[in-house]
């Protein structure tokens, strides 16, 4: 719940979910005991204790002898089952648009007028499921279905792809006499005479002309860019010539890079003019729609940490979701998803193994001195500079650039279109990936800890990549050293998830006690921007323990008493007490900025909100003595929501317009964020509701923006309850 009323509320009218949804190793059996004696019906739950207890008793007997084999398979196999029918739906999530582009072509041909659907996308995107999404929408109206598939040897064989066509008509329309050179085309054998092509074209559309007068036709190529050039200028000729017949013509394609493809891509382009034809490019599925998918998959709201890793892996490719999420789901590494580690650990995970086949098809099409570079270049990252691969490789500079030219032709590069900076980026983060990981792990911390040295050299040295270097180099103490260094860059300039990032790896790395202890203070400050209020309280608590000074471990334990009342896990009441006593102890204004903000936010949480308006002008006055701006914003935020919940609406608008400028001058979008926020609920307040709307919509696009999904959720909630109000 958004608040304890409102948890309290829902333990009498929400049915919780299941607990095996959440926990893995929970067998579906103890899940159900469990379940029974959480019912919200008293009267529903188990009888006494002692039933409880022997029903759980026997679940987890059960559960062990299930488990005997393999601990985890039988979970394991329980949830692929129950992701097979989202899979089912995976390739169209977030694809309104194009599924009803293909639901018109098959209105269009239906009513009597051919039609022609080109579909084209990367391999895995899902262009044969929208293929088959145009057939079973023929089929449903009793359409007569004839499919080929071109294969890389058709490339050789005219027809080759059409033949299984030419086969399934005539047998549909039994006289083979008037179709004498289709019908030697299908039983010629291996090696068939090829007719004339006037009379195959001829043939064939007169064969589709006699099946269309029993209703609708639909005739599917699939891959139709490994098609022989025959086969590709006989569908061209069908586009063309069939008009007023219930004929639904559709061919995919691939993305056209390779030389192979260019009949495929003339013959697109060709397509494009005729009036009947329908163009659809599947772009890669949305993180909003991921989002979506995933969380209709897994029956709640699935965990940020998820999303953003099986995107990060799959950048939208539909397949490679798929084989993400089994793979995840086949190893147990869904369990690490609280781990805060979680984006270091799977880093080294290998891609699937039909991923990596995917990946490794495209990549044997380069030269072997192509892929020698490449591979350097894979393991520098997902974006290089060309400079640095001529460092590292051993071949000379023109080599290199040929490299680099053969992949951007064969679409595994792009420039990233700063030509000054000679700067690329693989076309998909699993190009790098791969390549990265099939380099033997030696040499590969060996070119980690080369890569780092050339970074750490350069002037416009970039702490984040130096310390993902060191990491992967195996070099813990240099890479503590500079994740510390990116983690403080990243808060600068309001990374928020690059700071808690680097912070995690600080705190793993580093030997120092004081690096652990800035470590763990700068973790909860990230995670305090990421609304994540009860981890930051915790990882405040952890620097605590590793610090030796007795007023700096105070205002530690200030952050984290601030973040655990934002938690709801401390009493206002008492943290307020608590506070007044170190206000007196106060020497420094620093000490008296940060103790002064916990004191407002304890104030106003035990609603007394002219009190908590001082304090927070006292913080403010403190906080412009030590010229620090964020902390001043901070301060007139809390001034301004003390003002708007004690009515004095006058006092929030002149507080929340002073922050503003501030926030804004220092380009701090999660302060921004949640100023929209109070606006919007000063504006309710004062009953201008369109100004209420539009700073919703301003604080749900900061939000978005400095990645916190909370204030999204906190935008959309307000909304929500304006309309309904």
């Amino acid at each position: 719940g958004r608040n304890f009323t409102e948890l309290q509320a829902s333990r009498f009218t929400k049915e919780l979910p299941l607990l095996d949804r959440a926990r893995e190793d929970c067998p579906e059996s103890l899940s159900a005991v469990i379940h029974r004696a959480l019912k919200i019906e008293p009267a529903a739950r188990w009888p006494s204790a002692a039933a409880f207890a022997d029903a759980a008793e026997a679940a987890l007997r059960q559960g062990s002898a299930e488990a005997a084999d393999l601990t985890t398979s039988g979970v394991h196999t329980r949830r692929l089952d129950r992701l097979e029918p989202s899979l089912a739906r995976l390739r169209l999530a977030g694809r309104e648009r194009e599924v009803r582009l293909v639901s018109e072509a098959v209105s269009t041909a239906r009513s009597g007028t051919a039609a022609v659907l080109t579909i084209q996308a990367d391999e895995g995107a899902g262009k044969s499921d929208f293929l088959d999404l145009a057939r079973h929408g023929a089929t449903e109206h009793g359409a007569t279905v004839l499919v080929g598939r071109a294969q890389h040897a058709d490339v050789a064989r005219p027809y080759g792809p059409w033949c299984g066509i030419f086969r399934r008509g005539l047998e549909l329309c039994d006289d083979r006499a008037r179709w004498p050179s289709l019908s030697s085309l299908v039983d010629g054998g291996s090696r068939p005479t090829i007719p004339d092509r006037v009379e195959v074209f001829d043939e064939c559309l007169a064969l589709l002309r006699a099946l269309a007068k029993g209703g609708l036709v639909f005739v599917g190529i699939d891959d139709a860019d490994l098609c022989d050039p025959a086969s590709l200028l006989l569908f061209e000729f069908l586009a063309g010539e069939l008009s007023d017949e219930p004929v639904l013509l559709v061919a995919t394609f691939g993305p056209g890079h390779d030389a192979d493809g260019e009949h495929a891509r003339d013959l697109r382009q060709r397509l494009r003019r005729l009036r009947n034809v329908t163009s659809i490019e599947l772009r890669p599925i949305g993180y909003e729609a991921l989002e979506r998918w995933l969380g209709d998959a897994m029956g709640k709201t699935p965990p940020a940490a998820l999303v953003r890793y099986v995107y990060g892996h799959t950048e939208g490719n539909a397949f490679f979701i798929e084989q993400v999420v089994r793979s995840l789901l086949e190893h147990g590494e869904l369990s690490q998803l609280g781990d805060e580690n979680m984006d270091l650990i799977l880093e080294t995970v290998p891609a699937p193994d039909a991923v990596a086949d995917v990946v490794n098809r495209r990549l044997k099409r380069l030269s072997t001195a192509a892929n020698d570079v490449i591979q350097i270049a894979a393991v520098i990252g997902r974006e290089f500079d060309v400079d640095l691969v001529v460092e590292l490789s051993d071949r000379g500079e023109d080599a290199v650039l040929d490299a680099i030219d053969e992949a951007v032709a064969a679409g595994v590069l792009t420039s990233t279109g700063d030509a000054a900076a000679d700067q690329y980026r693989f076309t998909h983060v699993k190009f790098g990936h791969v390549h990265a990981q099939s380099l033997n792990p030696r040499r590969r911390r060996r070119l980690h800890a080369r890569i780092a040295e050339l970074l750490e050299a350069r002037p416009d040295d970039s702490p984040g990549a130096v310390a993902v270097h060191w990491y992967h180099a195996g070099e813990a103490n240099r890479a503590a050293q500079a994740a510390l260094r990116a983690t403080e860059h990243a808060l600068a300039v309001y990374d928020y998830d690059d700071a808690l990032t680097h912070a995690v790896m600080a705190a793993e790395t580093a030997s120092d006690r004081q690096d652990r202890c800035r470590a763990h203070q700068l973790r909860g400050a990230a995670l305090r921007s990421l609304d994540r209020h009860s981890e930051s309280a915790a990882a405040f608590a952890r620097a605590q323990q590793l610090e030796d000074n007795m007023r700096t471990r105070r205002l530690l334990q200030c952050e984290e008493l601030r973040s655990a009342l934002t938690a709801g896990e401390a009493d206002p009441h008492q943290v307020a007490d608590q506070v007044r006593q170190f206000l007196n102890d106060a020497s420094t204004d620093e000490e008296r900025t940060v103790m002064a903000l916990l004191h407002a936010d304890a104030l106003l949480a035990a609603e007394d909100c002219a009190a908590s308006a001082d304090a927070a002008r006292a913080a403010c006055d403190a906080a412009m003595k030590i010229d620090d701006t964020n902390r001043l914003a901070d301060g007139l935020c809390l001034q301004g929501a003390a003002s708007l919940k004690g009515a004095d609406y006058a006092e929030a608008r002149t507080a929340i317009d002073r922050a503003r400028t501030l926030f804004t001058a220092v380009g701090n979008k999660y302060g921004l964020a949640r100023l929209a926020l109070l606006e919007a609920g000063l504006e309710a307040a004062s009953g201008n509701r369109r100004a209420a709307e539009a700073a919703l919509a301003e604080a749900a696009g900061y939000g978005e923006r400095a990645r916190v999904t909370g204030l999204v959720r906190a935008a959309e909630g307000m909304r929500e309850s304006l309309l309904r109000a």
